[in-house]
């Protein structure tokens, strides 16, 4: 196994070889806990495809932070970087895409599991920009009230 390598802050690829180990007989992750990817961690349900046109390919315009998509960047590579010669080798995802779509599964798992009894939510055309003129109204009474107690909590803490 070649050894890893890992980036300076100032950019530049620093050799890091593996210490020598103890026991050469033992397998490399030895006495490490078990390695699973994102998704086996979290127990993230893959999607199930409804038609052929779930598995079709889709470009979306997101605005994410710059520093976010350069953290999945370097994640995406750094992860098939490490994982070489580990049990997550040709696990884990191979592209920014894979890494996303991995993401996105986990988190759709968990939303689901603790609000929707572990289903999947119904789909929607159109996300709609904001809440509805009730949730607004219900929102705006909510943070009206937890201002209203602020008030009444630190006029009393002056008495």
């Amino acid at each position: 196994m070649p050894p890893r390598t890992t980036t300076t802050p100032a950019g530049k690829a620093a050799s890091r070889a593996k210490p020598a180990s103890k026991d050469a007989a033992a397998p490399p992750d030895a006495g490490l806990p078990e390695l699973k990817t994102f998704a086996e961690h979290l127990g993230s349900r893959a999607y199930e495809p409804r038609g052929p046109q779930d598995d079709k390919r889709q470009i979306r315009s997101f605005s994410l932070p710059t520093g976010v998509v350069e953290r999945l960047r370097a994640t995406a590579d750094g992860i098939q970087h490490m994982a070489y010669g580990t049990a997550l080798e040709g696990k884990v995802p191979a592209t920014i895409a894979g890494l996303a779509a991995e993401a996105f599964e986990a988190i759709c798992s968990y939303y689901e599991e603790i609000l929707n009894n572990g289903e999947e939510f119904r789909r929607v055309r159109k996300l709609p920009p904001g809440p509805s003129k009730e949730g607004a109204r219900v929102g705006a009474e909510k943070r009206a009230a937890t201002r209203a107690a602020k008030a009444g909590a630190s006029t009393k803490s002056k008495d």
